[in-house]
């Protein structure tokens, strides 16, 4: 993730965060000399169209808005660099936090200071709503209290944009569920006015909680997350810009209780007046709540001033754009009261005396001197007004007369989210398609139950067709068989009687014609009754193969069960394609059915850990794609996806074995297929260029583990940037998680390839930017096992460089998870191992050999049962297990208990030859195995055993020897060759 750059500023300390965002501190100087913050908002918890939006019109109408916390300057989201604006900071000298400020006053008991403090929180959300502007997401955090009221109000209020709506990608429960009204929890949806209704009924929720220190409703609920912050934990108001179910939940509790007002605290009380308009802003119907806060504003100055509030009329009320047609206008005679810190005083409250309000509130706000009220006059007639000038205004008078109502639409209407048609208008033909569409809408897995359903009834029809056509071909060859030897005989007897009764011959070559001409047409029947019963079966078997591709594309997901189920059904999709392969494997009519068959077989056999007959079906799938792309009638750019796809599978394959060259081969086919693809299908043309990029990192990963250095870096870097434009266009779509994915690959990469050539600067940052990249990949998809062990792995290398061990602690615990969703991908164990390697080697050279010792155990028990009941093992589950069991031994010979080391010694040497034995055996295999056997002859040496440690010698200099010939310049190899023959000239 790129972080903002403001002119003149640049983000500087951490300051906060929360579910929308991060809080930092603008470093440099501005013009002005003001304090500046930085609000970088998280992309998955806002739509960033509409904060945008709402950044923007404040960046416009900032001179005018007073109480409202002015927005300077945006940075738009692009480039994978997520919004931010600068705004301006309150400093801890003339200001503190909303939250701390209520409850000092609760404590106080100061009701009064409360009162004052809730009636300038109502005027600076008013001020707001007059210019337009609603908030949507006001909770105590969002305001603060500026002591220096220079501007009028003393209440500020910031966070614009961050809202719980539809359209997010994920956004948590947590406490600020509790201010959110019930439409706001149901649907989400926040065009037309909603918003404003929102804010009417969240303030309401402020208000109550100010005066009562309860919630309205959801009371005990709160407590229960008092006491326990994590009760909501793992659950989710938006997921996939949808509302969630927990999220209706809310709305449904929140309809269900009724608003009742306990005792105060401290004996205090409010006038009934009070308590009405309050009532009335917590309507669970938004057409119930008033019309604007204005009759709050009134009713707490009232109560401040203890004089009877005027009555509203009931029918000055909040109207939703998309509620009742029934147009209420407010009354122009309603302006915010023009006493109190929002306006002058009357003249029989100035003459009162001020003793003990002061007293109440002497610890929060300043006196109010003439200053102070001036300044208040004025915001108060900027707030009645509602007409507040801004910059546009001062450059030209015409855009007083623009309508208010285009702007209010224009701001309170964001992008991404589309309002639902309207079910009861919809009639006819337009209506049953809406409904019909909603009602799959509203199901996505009946989709698939539907396919299912027409697999099997389709297969029931061809059986049928099959069936009914061999007995027509049955009775049809019957009959001809006897015409044909009728025939035959009066041949025969006509020969015989001399060419006699020619008028009977004539006759039956007469119907000897009509009957072979019978035989044809029922024969042709036949053959399209054949050709039907064909399609039928293969038009059966394409509903079968969209439903189990949607099943093995479809993995990543955190739904309890899920993943459990899927196992179930793909086991029952193995049985169906190996009875398809049975059936019509070898028949050249079904040769497609055949290719898919074989094709789907193999990532069935690829997730569940039989890589052999993964490897065998994927070849078999290639080679009858490549037979089908020969013919031009059956040509399908669907067959060159496959072929991508499965030339990348099979590279994986080839990779896990260590056959690098063969893999770096099929990832090339792999993206070659892509290009072709691409190239016929313009219109899958993102797609098929992302796959190409992860094609050519796994090109990338093959060259490295050849030692290609150069090439890999170049080919790292080349990925990366276009990686940067790829991401610029799939911005916002399903696929932009991978990009991100790959961005992060790309730096892991790069970083691996600089420790290798000894870059340790280099190498840190570009772990550190994976990780980066890896992280936001995780928010835009946190259910992806790929981005979680790529975020695991960076902050596992970071840690190592860095020697941070809360890093590793943090790698160890991201792929713990990883590893236990994913038995058979041989990678994440020792992904996992290895990151306990790491941890044990930190212990171990801190000197604390014993916690180094268990963590090195812990990493052999995550690795043994690979071992011990796999039968096709990779050499990089060998090697690795090798590695962990070597490196106990080093530390139990560190503790001088070379006896306990001998066994793992031995284990490790014992596999590091069958390593050794299988093709593509890399140098640091061959040095890994020659370091082993040295270690043990030292083991053995030093428990009295010097016939075996001279063997063991024996063995490593033979090895160290080998490795000397094939690069004379290692000094390491003749460093250890020197030492082994050491310990030789000691042995007898």
């Amino acid at each position: 993730m790129k972080l903002p750059v403001f002119d003149n500023y640049q983000i500087g300390s951490l300051v906060n965060e929360d579910h929308f965002g991060w809080t930092f501190t603008a470093d440099g100087t501005a013009a002005d000399g003001g304090n500046r913050m930085i609000r970088v908002l998280k992309a998955q918890s806002v739509v960033s169209e509409f904060a945008g939006a709402q950044a923007q019109q404040l960046v416009e109408l900032q001179e005018s808005l007073p109480g409202i916390r002015p927005v300077y300057a945006v940075s738009p989201e692009s480039d994978n660099s997520p919004l931010a604006f600068l705004s301006e900071a309150d400093t801890a000298a003339d200001a503190q936090s909303m939250p701390a400020l209520l409850s000092k006053l609760q404590k106080a008991g100061s009701l009064r200071g409360i009162l004052r403090v809730l009636r300038e929180m109502a005027a600076v959300v008013q001020v707001g709503h007059d210019h337009n502007l609603y908030h949507g997401g006001l909770r105590p955090e969002v305001f603060s209290w500026k002591n220096n009221p220079s501007r009028g109000l003393r209440a500020r209020l910031g966070g614009y944009g961050e809202v719980a709506m539809g359209g997010l990608q994920y956004l948590a429960v947590d406490d600020f569920v509790f201010y959110l009204a019930p439409e706001q929890l149901e649907s989400g949806d926040p065009s037309g006015n909603r918003m404003q209704g929102w804010d009417l009924y969240t303030f309401g929720v402020i208000a109550y909680y100010g005066i009562t220190q309860q919630f309205p409703r959801l009371e005990k609920l709160h407590q229960l997350h008092a006491q326990r912050p994590n009760v909501f934990d793992g659950s989710a108001l938006v997921s996939f810009g949808e509302i969630t179910e927990a999220s209706r939940g809310f709305a449904e509790q929140l309809k269900a209780e009724a608003v009742s007002w306990p005792p105060l605290p401290g004996g205090g009380k409010i006038s009934s007046s009070l308590m009405k308009e309050i009532d009335a802003l917590l309507s669970v119907a938004p057409e119930g709540r008033p019309a604007s806060l204005r009759y709050f504003i009134e009713a707490v100055q009232a109560e401040l001033a203890e004089t009877p509030m005027p009555e509203r009329s009931n029918t000055d009320r909040f109207v939703p754009t998309g509620g009742p047609a029934k147009v209420v206008e407010k009354p122009a005679s309603r302006p915010i009261p023009t006493t109190g810190p929002v306006g002058q005083k009357s003249a029989a409250q100035a003459a009162a005396p001020a003793t003990a309000e002061k007293q109440e509130v002497a610890s929060q706000q300043p006196s109010a001197d003439p200053q102070v009220k001036a300044a208040s006059e004025n915001s108060t007639q900027s707030v009645n007004a509602g007409k507040g000038k801004t910059r546009k205004q001062e450059v030209s008078a015409k855009s007083d007369a623009k309508p208010a109502k285009a702007k209010k639409q224009k701001a309170a209407k964001p992008a991404k989210v589309k309002e639902k048609p309207d079910r009861a208008a919809s009639t006819g033909d337009e209506g049953l398609a809406l409904r019909t569409q909603q009602y799959f809408a509203d199901r996505p897995a009946l989709k698939w139950k539907l396919c299912a359903g027409a697999f099997g009834a389709a297969a029931i029809c061809m059986g049928c067709l099959l069936a009914f056509a061999l007995y027509e071909k049955h009775s049809t060859t019957a009959s001809l068989t006897d015409v044909t030897l009728t025939a035959q005989q009066k041949a025969q007897d006509l020969v015989r009687q001399k060419n006699t009764e020619v008028a009977e011959m004539q006759q039956n070559v007469e119907q000897l014609q009509e009957l072979a001409e019978k035989s044809e047409d029922q024969t042709t029947q036949f053959r399209a009754q054949a050709r039907l019963a064909q399609q039928v079966l293969r038009e059966a078997q394409g509903k079968g193969d969209e439903f189990f591709r949607l099943i093995l594309e479809n993995r990543d997901t955190d739904v309890p069960e899920f993943r459990a189920r899927r196992a179930e059904v793909l086991q029952g999709a193995e049985s169906y394609y190996k009875g398809l392969i049975s059936v019509y494997g070898s028949n050249p009519s079904f040769i497609i059915s055949s290719a898919d068959a074989y094709f789907y077989l193999g990532r069935i056999y690829r997730e569940g850990g039989q890589f052999e007959q993964a490897l065998t079906s994927f070849v078999e799938a290639e080679r009858r794609y490549l037979e089908l792309m020969k013919n031009e009638d059956l040509r399908d750019p669907a067959f060159l996806e496959r072929l991508a796809l499965a030339n990348h599978e099979l590279g994986k394959l080839a990779f896990r074995d260590s056959k690098h060259s063969r893999s770096r081969h099929y990832f090339t086919e792999s993206a070659r297929y892509w290009s072709e693809f691409r190239s016929e299908l313009p219109a899958e043309e993102s797609r098929a260029t992302l796959n190409i990029h992860e094609n050519s990192l796994a090109i990338v990963e093959a060259e490295h583990a050849m030692g290609h250095l150069g090439a890999a870096l170049d080919g790292a870097k080349s990925v990366a940037l276009r990686l940067v434009d790829l991401d610029q266009q799939l911005s916002g779509t399903a696929l932009q998680h991978r990009v991100t994915g790959a961005q992060g690959k790309a730096f892991e990469l790069s970083g691996m390839i600089f420790e290798s050539q000894g870059q340790i600067t280099k190498a840190k940052e570009a772990y550190k930017q994976a990780s980066n990249c890896f992280a936001l990949a995780v928010e835009q998809n946190a259910a992806s096992d790929s981005h979680q062990l790529g975020l695991g792995n960076t902050m596992a290398r970071l840690g190592l460089l860095t020697q941070d061990r809360k890093k590793l602690e943090a790698a160890v615990q991201t792929l713990a998870g990883v590893v236990g969703r994913n038995p058979y991908e041989v990678s994440y164990q020792t992904s996992l191992a290895e990151v306990y390697g790491v941890m044990s080697q930190a212990q171990r050279d801190g000197g604390q050999l014993k916690q180094a010792v268990a963590l090195e155990r812990e990493a052999i028990e995550i690795l043994r049962p690979l071992v011990e009941m796999n039968t096709e093992l990779s050499p990089q589950l060998l090697f690795s297990y090798s590695t962990r069991l070597a490196h106990l031994a080093e530390m139990l010979g560190d503790m001088n208990e070379y006896e306990a080391s001998r066994e793992p010694l031995q284990e490790a040497a014992d596999i590091l030859t069958i390593v050794n034995q299988e093709e593509g055996a890399s140098r640091e295999h061959r040095r890994s195995l020659a370091k082993v056997r040295g270690l043990a002859g030292f083991a053995q040496e030093e428990s009295g055993d010097k016939t075996s440690a001279k063997e063991h010698y024996l063995l490593a200099k033979a090895d160290w020897e080998e490795l000397l010939k094939s690069d004379p310049n290692d000094q390491n190899a003749r460093q250890a060759l020197r030492w082994t023959k050491e310990r030789l000239s000691d042995m007898p």
